[in-house]
């Protein structure tokens, strides 16, 4: 019996050891979890210095569990004051989340959800096998009647509607009907791929950095193929259903570095609606969950709860739990931890998942015998120090021998990008705008001249 015992006592205070330990570790990684991920800006809020509380608590009491006479002391105080314990803990509670209230700390999950809060845009359409595309006849229309809004207050998700209004000939709109000319084989043809910024987001129209190079060069055919907020996977759909027509001798992709997490959902991530002020937005349909797992929303909670940047509930206990305040700290803090332990896996499956698109690229490029060239395009934060995206981007070409174009020592924070030092628009502005158009135009003349790349600055040939 007195070995048993000791067995017992020694599993005990071990058990309250590891927990003292874990309690500690929890207190570190919620200061230092900042300064460790990439892409996190260093500094403690509510969340984080909660969870590093809670962390040297658990660790300390643990710590003082492990001695047979403190636990029995404890469960002695505990028996004889109850009530009292109860009663403090419940106040406490309360008087913490009064305290949260009165400093206007916002619940996690919205208090009042409109039965419907948006209204879903049908001109805009994003599908798993046809990619993302808008529907001509719906965009001439609502044009015409006024019904597509210029948003002056843009978010990184929201639709520049005006573009959509004024732009001609953009494969987008109608790339079925473009007529081809008779002189089409007897002219250099150039696709370009790509996102929001191929697109021309945030430029003037007609000084987007494609419609720079196609201003220098009149003579060329050039087609912009790229569609707002998606990956290197609608380029390759675009290319799929265009290049057999359109035959481009050179084929140019905008990869900027959120292509990785964008080449994780798939073609139907996206829906548009429309908000109460008439501003057009982009809702993402799926989301990673704490373990990385990839779960798609329905159209309704997706409209709910992304257009206020924040994950369904599991549950309605869930809800219910983030819509008072001490809730809303424990789910925020689960989020820092949880986007910890997801980033590392985050990071490996969306550059696994966008090698596999690239190379798709190279393979129907090379089968239409068109010029692959990419254009690799930083976050203004990658202007001061690469980030990992960045770095992993420029892995993947070198190690696919891809043709690349590296924009980033010409380009500057407060010249280039829009409104950075306000708003940290991710985009460039027309300069910034104008200067790629230029640098991608003096590559494109060097190429024509000698059919190869090599007088062609800031441009890498694995």
């Amino acid at each position: 019996m007195g070995v048993y015992a000791n067995r017992r006592s020694m599993l005990t205070t071990l058990f309250f050891l590891v927990l003292a330990g874990l309690g500690l570790f929890v207190a570190i990684a919620a200061v230092a979890v900042d300064f460790l991920l990439p892409g996190m800006s260093p500094g403690l809020n509510p969340p984080q210095l909660l969870l590093g509380f809670f962390g040297l608590i658990v660790s300390a009491t643990a710590f003082k569990m492990r001695l047979a006479s403190f636990r029995q002391r404890l469960f002695q105080a505990l028996q004889k004051h109850l009530a009292p314990l109860t009663l403090v803990t419940v106040a406490t509670f309360i008087a913490l989340e009064l305290v949260l209230v009165a400093t206007g700390y916002s619940t996690y999950f919205p208090i009042e959800i409109p039965e419907k809060p948006l209204e879903t845009i049908p001109w805009f359409k994003c599908e798993k096998i046809t990619g993302c595309r808008l529907l001509p006849e719906l965009v001439a229309t609502e044009c015409e009647n006024e019904q597509i809004r210029k948003s002056e207050q843009l978010s990184e998700h929201a639709i520049i509607d005006e573009r959509y209004c004024q732009m001609h000939d953009q494969a987008l709109l109608d790339p079925e009907s473009w007529q081809l000319d008779e002189g089409h084989e007897d002219r250099t043809r150039i696709i370009m791929l790509g996102d929001s910024f191929t697109f021309g987001f945030t430029a003037d129209m007609g000084k987007s950095f494609v419609e720079t190079v196609q201003a220098n060069f009149p003579d060329y055919i050039i087609w912009n193929l790229g569609f707002p907020t998606t990956g290197t996977n609608q380029a390759v759909v675009s290319f799929e259903r265009h290049a057999p027509r359109l035959r481009p001798q050179i084929t140019v992709l905008g990869f900027y570095v959120n292509d990785f997490q964008n080449n994780l959902f798939p073609m139907d991530n996206y829906t548009a609606a429309r908000d109460e002020n008439g501003k057009s937005l982009v809702i993402q349909q799926y989301h990673m969950d704490i373990w990385g797992h990839i779960i798609k929303m329905s159209t309704d909670t997706a409209l709910h709860y992304r257009v206020r940047n924040v994950d369904p509930p599991a549950s309605e206990l869930e809800r219910l739990f983030g819509l008072t305040r001490l809730g809303s700290v424990v789910l925020r803090a689960t989020d820092r931890v949880g986007k910890a332990i997801r980033t590392e896996e985050f990071t490996r499956q969306g550059v696994d998942m966008t090698r596999r698109y690239l190379r798709e690229l190279q393979d129907l490029t090379a089968a239409y015998n068109s010029e692959f060239l990419v254009l690799l395009i930083p976050h203004g934060k990658d202007l001061n120090s690469p980030g990992t995206d960045f770095r992993n981007a420029i892995m993947l070409f070198e190690q696919l021998g891809i043709t690349y174009l590296n924009p980033i020592d010409v380009l500057d924070l407060k010249r280039d990008y829009k409104d950075y030092a306000k708003t940290h628009d991710i985009h460039w502005n027309t300069a910034g705008h104008q200067r790629i158009g230029a640098m991608l135009s003096d590559c494109l003349e060097a190429f024509q001249l000698r059919q190869d790349w090599s007088d062609c600055q800031h441009l890498t040939v694995p």
